[in-house]
């Protein structure tokens, strides 16, 4: 078992999520980095995360979709990280579930205290451990369960909704 946070980067430009990533796995977190939404969804379909960092100008979707799309399926905490600083465009990340929205210049010891209250926070609002939320994901005949989440998915990827 692993008790380190696993946080998903989700960021296009290199410079910015290799920093993140390294300010992040010195601070004691395993980091996962992607940088499309593609990839996005390839992290999310091949593991579990204790918090995604989500920026809003990916070149292949805009983050606000991705962000809807995540909320349709999953609870995981997301920080909005972005450039894009408009009141309409922060209202609707929070409206949307964003967990928090922050500027791309906010210091990274700033970061860290975010990132680090929302993963203590959702810990101790779980009251279980980081191995039995691994066992909350099935398997079976191509077919996969995510009960935390809520979500069925068939052979070819497609969500079967649950009632």
């Amino acid at each position: 078992m692993n008790s380190q946070p696993n946080i998903l980067i989700v960021e296009d430009e290199d410079i910015v999520r290799t920093l993140l990533a390294a300010q992040l796995k010195s601070a004691g977190n395993t980091v996962t980095q992607a940088r499309s939404g593609a990839e996005m969804a390839d992290c999310l379909h091949n593991g579990r995360f204790d918090l995604i960092l989500l920026d809003l100008g990916l070149p292949d979707e805009d983050g606000i979709v991705l962000l809807r799309q995540l909320r349709a399926r999953s609870n995981v905490p997301v920080v909005v990280l972005t450039s894009r600083d408009e009141v309409e465009i922060r209202q609707t990340a929070l409206e949307l579930g964003a967990d928090d929205y922050v500027h791309k210049d906010v210091p990274a010891e700033e970061l860290l205290l975010r990132v680090r209250n929302i993963l203590n926070r959702i810990a101790g609002s779980r009251g279980a451990s980081r191995s039995h939320m691994a066992d909350e994901v099935f398997e079976f005949a191509d077919w996969r369960l995510d009960v935390a989440g809520r979500v069925l998915t068939d052979p070819n990827g497609v969500n079967v909704p649950l009632t």
